[in-house]
C-alpha cells in the first residue's frame, strides 16, 4: 500500500470543501496536482485499477506488467481539506479546527485498509477526507 497526501483545495475548486487556491498559491497547487498525477497515473499500472474497464481487462493488463509485483501494490491518494496540525493552528489560528482533519483519523482510515485489504480503494483512487463537527468522512473523489 502506497499513500500519497494531495489536497481537497487544489483537486476542487469548491468553497464548501477548501477550494480557495489564491494567485499565491501557484507552487502549493502545481505540487499537489503532481501529486494528484502521479497518483491516477501509478496507480493505473499497479493493483486493481480503477476505471471503466472490467474486471477481466484489468487481469490481461496484470498479466502483461514486466514486474509482478505492482499487481499486489495500490496507489492511493488523500486529500484532505485541512490538517489539523500545530504549524497550521498557528498559521490559521481563526480557523474552525472542529472541520480540521486530524492525523489519527487518517493513519485509522490506513491502518483499516492495511488490516483488510478488500475494503482499500481501487489503485488510482483519489479518497477526499473531509471533517464536520470533528467527525472525518473518507468519500472517492476520483
Amino acid at each position: 500500500l502506497f499513500v500519497a497526501f494531495g489536497a481537497a483545495s487544489v483537486a476542487n475548486q469548491d468553497p464548501s470543501i477548501g477550494g480557495k487556491i489564491t494567485c499565491g498559491m501557484s507552487a502549493y497547487a502545481a505540487s499537489k496536482n503532481s501529486v494528484h498525477h502521479f497518483v491516477q497515473s501509478f496507480g493505473q499500472m499497479s493493483g486493481k485499477t480503477l476505471g471503466t474497464k472490467k474486471v477481466k481487462d484489468d487481469f490481461k493488463i496484470m498479466s502483461m506488467r514486466k514486474h509482478r509485483y505492482l499487481d499486489k501494490l495500490n496507489v492511493i491518494g488523500i486529500l484532505p481539506v485541512t490538517l489539523d496540525t500545530e504549524s497550521n493552528r498557528e498559521s490559521m489560528g481563526n480557523g474552525d479546527y472542529s472541520s480540521w482533519t486530524k492525523a489519527e483519523d487518517i493513519a485509522q482510515e490506513i491502518g483499516t485498509w492495511i488490516a483488510i485489504p478488500d475494503l482499500r480503494p481501487n489503485s488510482g483512487s483519489l479518497i477526499k477526507a473531509v471533517t464536520k463537527n470533528g467527525t472525518t468522512s473518507f468519500n472517492l473523489y476520483r
